[in-house]
């Protein structure tokens, strides 16, 4: 949350020095429904396909290079 409007960071796909990379890309989002596992968003929030940064080893900023960690790995 920032500045009281929620957000979420979801998997962009960008073209880098080494080729494509993986970015962070922070978007505001409207909460329709909120439980303690899980949030219902407004259909707009995300198109079909996206992917949504879950969890993070480290603090998470727009435009951050990102990495799969499968799970298990270390």
């Amino acid at each position: 949350e920032e500045n009281h409007r929620k957000y979420i960071y979801v998997v962009r796909r960008q073209q880098g020095i080494l080729g494509e990379e993986l970015a962070a890309e922070k978007r505001f989002v409207t909460v329709l429904e909120e439980g303690d596992t899980y949030v219902a968003l407004e259909a707009k929030a995300l198109q079909e396909g996206e992917e949504v940064i879950l969890t993070s080893t480290k603090t998470l900023s727009d435009g951050d290079i990102v990495r799969y960690r499968l799970s298990g790995e270390e």
